[in-house]
């Protein structure tokens, strides 16, 4: 059966994901970071079990910001059935997860394409950090309140590039927020050369000694010459020789990506699929 896990539940839930921490991230770092009351900020999540003779089988979370996440390998028909009941009345904006996995889930919810400002398949890519070829180390460091109107305009690019049919309001709003959030957390990296920020690359996620690297950015006059992979692999650097960090994945949004971070040493391990709505949509109860 489906039922919506309580705080006991949460090193059951983490044990349940630990082996599966590369396609699992999001899951594990929010229950971290945020454990399983946080009503509040956006990355606070509700999890949801399937279990069968005691023993956990199926995850599933939605945080309070609408996004679903899953890690269900093996669960039986009854789990995605159940997700419309689970999930009554809670919003929802988008997905990320494994893409049979996902694609299980927006048939159970009745979510359909032309919803979609963004509907992507893209390779997860997974590194061991012990294997970060020895190279002298580039410059980076944190942002600044000083890089505000630069990260603002690398955040539209970014969206720009990752979802082109976001409406210009939404684009300009979210870009805002990200470069604020930048600013003020420890997360995001900035390559410097020539005293001149060049590319950037965050942490979107954390799970024991394994952490999720997103938005990297390169602005197009700056492409072409290995940055992207550069800002990554010194920023994963430092995270294993400063908080001991070993392994890291991240989603390649294209080819071309794909063979950047491939250059340092990320493997292809599977494939996720990432889904954004035009607007919010309420899950109806079941009739």
């Amino acid at each position: 059966m489906l039922r919506q896990a309580a705080e006991a539940d949460a090193p059951a839930i983490d044990a349940f994901l630990a082996p599966m921490t590369d396609t699992s991230l999001f899951l594990r770092g929010n229950l971290a970071r945020h454990g399983l009351s946080d009503s509040s900020h956006p990355h606070g999540t509700a999890y949801f079990l399937w279990e069968d003779r005691g023993a956990i089988r199926a995850v599933f979370g939605c945080s309070n910001g609408g996004y679903l996440m899953c890690q269900a390998p093996d669960a039986p028909p009854g789990f995605w059935s159940a997700l419309p009941a689970a999930l009554s009345g809670r919003r929802v904006t988008g997905m990320t997860g494994l893409t049979e996995q996902v694609g299980h889930t927006l048939d159970a919810l009745g979510l359909q394409a032309e919803r979609f400002t963004l509907d992507h398949h893209a390779p997860i890519l997974a590194l061991d950090l012990r294997t970060l070829p020895d190279t002298p180390e580039p410059a980076i460091r944190a942002a600044t309140s000083d890089d505000l109107p630069l990260l603002e305009s690398w955040f539209r690019g970014y969206i720009a590039d990752t979802e082109p049919d976001r409406p210009a309001r939404q684009v300009a709003e979210e870009a805002l927020t990200a470069a604020h959030r930048a600013v003020h957390t420890a997360d995001t990296r900035l390559l410097i050369e020539d005293e001149t920020p060049r590319a950037m690359a965050a942490v979107l996620s954390r799970a024991g000694d394994t952490v999720q690297v997103g938005t990297v950015y390169v602005p197009p006059e700056h492409r072409n010459a290995g940055r992207a992979g550069t800002v990554v692999a010194a920023h994963l650097a430092d995270l294993r020789d400063r908080s001991g960090v070993t392994s890291a994945v991240l989603f390649a949004h294209n080819a071309a990506a794909a063979r950047a971070y491939e250059r340092i040493g990320f493997r292809h391990i599977a494939t996720a699929r990432i889904v954004k709505l035009a607007t919010p949509q309420e899950i109806a109860p079941c009739p």
